[in-house]
């Protein structure tokens, strides 16, 4: 029973227009990935996580239109998603260095996905080149 809903889910999926970005949801990774910071996480850095947060938040649905397998204007949602993520990624870098100590998992979490992020956006491209 759960193949055949699946099936017609996916079915459903396909048939359907390309999401809007005010459509756009977080898969559970992605959520998990932006979870709060512990409370004694200082102002200053809580400001530029979330400068970060913003940016990643845009850069995403982006992202998901980068791959040149995605159709026509991936060239476009590619340079957006990578400024978007190199600018959230420096925002990140900003917060562990104003952080002082060994920074929290949660920054560093979220500055590792848009590093990994960025290399596949450019990979994506250096293969569509070829």
């Amino acid at each position: 029973m759960r193949g055949l809903a699946a099936a017609c889910l996916l079915a459903l999926a396909a048939c359907s227009s390309r999401p809007t970005d005010k459509e756009f949801q977080f898969t559970p990774e992605e959520r998990q990935l932006l979870r709060p910071l512990p409370p004694s996480t200082p102002e200053k850095v809580r400001e530029m996580v979330a400068h970060g947060d913003e940016l990643f938040t845009q850069a995403t649905p982006a992202f998901r239109r980068a791959d040149p397998e995605a159709g026509s204007g991936w060239e476009t949602q590619n340079a957006m998603a990578i400024d978007l993520y190199t600018r959230a990624r420096e925002s990140y870098e900003a917060a562990q260095a104003e952080y002082g100590k060994v920074s929290s998992p949660p920054i560093q979490d979220r500055f590792r996905e848009c590093l990994s992020r960025l290399v596949t956006l450019g990979r994506w491209k250096r293969a569509a080149q070829k």
